[in-house]
């Protein structure tokens, strides 16, 4: 997920790219973008990992990627659960496939655990990794807001501190944190706007897994689109 920030305005547009998303990759040719991340690591360690992930971002978007932040699961659990959990609304009912749980549609407060799994959930949505895509902005917004709101605000530091470990690779460090928050504080949730990627379904031999897999084209014209935003 890619967040372009305007700070004048207290705007934040987030941009899901599909997890089967085809791209070039060099020396690999065309495969699924979130095979990026393996690749580098394979080659170099964490850090290539995110490096990789970041150079086939920024030339698929046809932008310039200034910070990056990687956190694992346990640092997302983490940060819901010191902010007292969330607060979402879900349109429809979620069943978690590995949990045997279903989250009710309607507003609902849900802690760390099953905001975790409502995040990773995709297999029972009607519109699989798209629907995933549309919880990850409804989980966004409601941490989000939260941490911007005065009390919490005040202890970021603490909740930095606590979540450190679970950061894997950033480029950020906790001033940098600490000033956006500041920036951004007082910002409504309707100012975090959400977009997906155009395109297509499509099946094509995958130089890595040697079989026909299924892809996401995305429309070309629409990301240009996308991408003029930036």
């Amino acid at each position: 997920m890619l967040a372009h920030m305007e700070f004048t305005s207290k705007k934040i547009t987030l941009v899901s790219i599909p997890r089967d998303t085809r791209v070039e990759i060099p020396q690999v040719g065309f495969t699924k973008i979130n095979h990026a991340h393996m690749i580098g690591e394979i080659g170099g360690g964490n850090h290539s990992g995110t490096e990789a992930v970041l150079e086939i971002v920024s030339d698929f978007l046809q932008c310039d990627i200034n910070y990056y932040i990687k956190v694992n699961f346990q640092g997302f659990k983490d940060i819901v659960d010191t902010i007292g959990g969330v607060d979402i609304e879900l349109p429809a009912p979620v069943k978690l496939t590995f949990s045997y749980v279903v989250l009710d549609s309607g507003n609902q407060h849900i802690d760390g655990d099953l905001a975790l799994k409502l995040m990773k959930e995709r297999f029972s949505l009607p519109d699989g990794d798209f629907g995933r895509q549309k919880n990850h902005l409804l989980l966004i917004q409601s941490i989000v807001s939260k941490l911007l709101k005065p009390r919490y605000a005040k202890e970021l530091p603490l909740l930095i501190q606590q979540v450190k470990e679970n950061i894997i690779d950033t480029n950020l460090t906790v001033d940098d944190i600490l000033s956006l928050a500041w920036a951004f504080q007082g910002m409504s949730q309707e100012n975090i706007v959400h977009i997906q990627i155009p395109g297509h379904s499509y099946y094509a031999q995958d130089p890595l897994v040697q079989a026909r897999v299924y892809y996401w084209i995305p429309d070309e014209e629409k990301v240009e689109e996308i991408s003029q935003k930036f």
